[in-house]
């Protein structure tokens, strides 16, 4: 007797831990009178820490993993592993023995599958790689040199920098911007400059247009931005036909001449090098290389006979430079004047200002 009764005390123990090691049928409900029950994580000294919440949402039963009983976040009560969402108390479920009709199991639900058209997909894939192909061939025309020329009366296509502020130069009197204002991009402008920004919340690459009037010439922009390039800048070129004629800016022309020799050298080099062309500068670019050295412009100041020729050097080497532009006043036959030399991030920029016309094929 004595041995069936502890048997039958055995069996009652077994029992017991089978009944609270899970809760019965295994499946859960959030009760009706819940809206959101807390999520916990569950840390490596066996404490939790709560991490989100779970909403109560209709026809939904979820599966227990695990039960651990006594918890602290759960006042003294139990708390349940639940499959692919995280530890809950378990007062604010009721046990449910079986899925009910209409009911889906978290995480088991099955999302249909869309099929798309192999043919709409290989026309995506196709229009993406031409795109990038095209912004590359752009890029790789533009280049990283930042300075972009554009002439008038004739579409041009230009490619600006999405992230950071770019510039635009008129030689002469800027007198008119027009662009599309539902692109919303960011344009400022004086006499002489336009300063456009893109806004943040476009596209990486989209195309715009900016229509301009400078000094009495058109100029169509296409513009596209790039993410990819630093802040550009862009030079309105005036057509040579209209340098000719230097009468419209006789006095400015006069007033600069009248200015002792040094300060107007001194004048002409800081506005060659700032890149702020006058309407009656005669620029003309060249792209000559010659070695390391690559005359990019021809300037006719129209002042006393005064040219600047605007050089850049690969690389900080002051007295190659400076042999170069000997080399070069010799061959040509132009009287020298004075050099200026600025540092770039790895190259040097030469400015020779001389008298006498290059006659450049």
């Amino acid at each position: 007797m004595l041995k069936a009764l502890k048997k039958l005390m055995i069996l009652s123990i077994t029992t017991l831990s089978v009944v609270n090691s899970a809760i019965a049928g295994d499946y859960l409900k959030i009760k009706s009178s819940v809206s959101r029950a807390k999520v916990y994580y569950k840390k490596r000294d066996g404490g939790f820490i709560h991490k989100s919440y779970l909403a109560n949402k209709r026809n939904r039963v979820f599966r227990v993993v695990e039960r651990k009983q006594n918890v602290d976040v759960c006042n003294g009560k139990d708390i349940v592993l639940i499959d692919k969402i995280g530890w809950v108390c378990s007062g604010i479920f009721e046990s449910v023995d079986h899925v009910p009709d209409g009911y889906v199991v978290y995480g088991q639900q099955k999302r249909p599958v869309q099929v798309k058209p192999k043919t709409k997909v290989r026309e995506k894939r196709k229009k993406s790689l031409v795109e990038s192909a095209r912004y590359e061939s752009l890029r790789k025309l533009v280049g990283m040199s930042q300075v972009q020329h554009v002439k008038p009366d004739n579409p041009q296509l230009v490619v600006l920098s999405k992230n950071y502020t770019n510039r635009i130069m008129c030689k002469g009197q800027m007198q008119k911007v027009i662009h599309n204002k539902d692109h919303l991009i960011e344009i400022e402008y004086d006499d002489h400059n336009i300063f456009i920004k893109a806004p943040k919340n476009k596209m990486l690459q989209f195309l715009s247009d900016l229509v301009i009037k400078c000094d009495d010439n058109i100029y169509q922009l296409n513009t596209a931005y790039d993410s990819a390039l630093p802040g550009q800048q862009v030079v309105l070129d005036v057509p040579e036909k209209q340098n000719i004629n230097v009468k419209k800016y006789a006095q400015e022309i006069k007033k600069i001449s009248a200015l002792d020799f040094e300060v107007k050298v001194s004048r002409l080099l800081k506005m060659a090098y700032l890149n702020e062309y006058p309407g009656f500068w005669i620029v003309k670019d060249r792209f000559n290389r010659t070695g390391d050295m690559t005359l990019l412009r021809e300037i006719n100041t129209n002042v006393d006979k005064i040219h600047i020729y605007d050089f850049v050097l690969s690389g900080h080497d002051e007295q190659k430079a400076l042999e170069f532009v000997k080399k070069f006043v010799v061959e040509v036959g132009i009287k020298y004047i004075a050099t200026g030399l600025v540092k770039g991030e790895d190259s040097l920029r030469v400015l020779l200002v001389a008298q006498e016309v290059y006659h450049a094929g």
